[in-house]
């Protein structure tokens, strides 16, 4: 017996050794770490609006070819957004998701893990546009990870992360894994971006953990003005790997009954941005010139004085859009296939 057991083993752990002799050579061929620099090509870091210039500006800003300029939260990235309780983390949080849902008409995900939704729904008050403004009270990392996978939202708040199962005491072993997954999320784009909130203690230090503010992309730091009618100060922290931090890099904010408001003073690089920030990450030139005004149309048929008029203002309207100037509210779908049709003759 003992015999023919050996025989029909054999083939099996012959297999067996074959199949973990090419796993190892596999793991070894795929495990390449390291690449020749020549080999290398930087991309250009996309951005995202934040419905706030102020922000935009302390986020920074990416140049791109053909003078494009794209301002606001880098694209695939986690930034931690820290304060002691009562700064108003959560209201700034809150203005920024209602915006960019019903101005930008993105979707926002916000995990709300201190309070129940009826209570955050009444933090957010005027619901009426909020259809891809989505919440929930999950407090499991992994949990929210397959929430994300599902909606995939622009953008994602956790408030706060101090409250997940995962944080404990903030070991920074628990960190290390809570980032892990949210490092997942958005380096397989299942969300543009995620914001975490965090509470800090009376010394200014995360409570629980030190280690949180050197994981993330950009930590941007919550004070109080003291004694100055519920004023706050939003700032560059530690961390920004995608802009510039230091005093200058501030914004001043105040609590009023309808939500938080930035009342910075303008400053100087305000009209460079103001310049710039409406030119989103594609080239506009690209997406208007190229594609509404071909510099080499010809129309098939005379346009009237009516038409021709309309093309002169669209193409006005495109030019000044390109620039990043003031245009006003323009419908430029609507009015860029119009402009189309008239200069291909349909």
């Amino acid at each position: 017996m003992k015999q023919i057991k050996k025989q029909k083993d054999k083939p099996y752990k012959t297999r067996a050794k074959l199949f973990a002799l090419y796993s190892v050579e596999r793991r070894n061929i795929m495990a390449k770490n390291y690449e020749s620099l020549a080999n290398l090509k930087p991309e250009l870091i996309g951005r995202g609006g934040l419905g706030s210039q102020e922000l935009e500006w302390l986020y920074g800003y990416t140049k791109f070819p053909n003078y494009a300029t794209s301002w606001g939260c880098p694209r695939y990235t986690v930034s931690l957004w820290s304060g002691a309780s009562g700064t108003g983390k959560s209201r700034l949080a809150i203005a920024v998701a209602k915006c960019l849902a019903t101005a930008a008409n993105a979707k926002i995900l916000y995990f709300q893990n201190e309070v129940d939704l009826q209570t955050f729904s009444g933090w957010v008050k005027d619901r009426t546009n909020c259809k891809n403004f989505y919440c929930s009270t999950e407090t499991s990392v992994i949990e929210q990870l397959k929430i994300i996978k599902e909606i995939k939202p622009s953008m994602v708040f956790v408030d706060s992360v101090n409250e997940l199962n995962e944080y404990g005491s903030g070991a920074k072993g628990n960190v290390k894994t809570i980032m892990k997954y949210y490092r997942h999320a958005v380096l397989q784009k299942y969300c543009d971006c995620i914001i975490l909130l965090a509470q800090l203690n009376q010394d200014g230090t995360i409570k629980g953990s030190t280690t949180l503010p050197h994981l993330v992309d950009i930590a941007f730091d919550l004070k109080p003005i003291a004694d100055d009618g519920g004023k706050f100060i939003v700032s560059v922290g530690v961390k920004h790997r995608y802009g510039r931090k230091g005093d200058l890099f501030t914004s001043t904010w105040q609590h009023f009954e309808d939500g938080v408001k930035c009342i910075t003073e303008n400053r100087l690089s305000d009209k460079i941005w103001c310049d710039s920030h409406n030119i989103p990450v594609k080239s506009q030139e690209d997406i208007l010139i190229e594609d509404y005004v071909p510099e080499d149309y010809i129309p098939t048929r005379q346009l009237t004085p009516e038409e021709q008029s309309q093309v002169d203002q669209g193409v006005k309207y495109l030019e000044d859009y390109v620039a990043g100037k003031n245009v006003g509210n323009f419908h430029l779908k609507k009015d860029g296939r119009t402009l189309k049709n008239l200069f291909f003759g349909k």
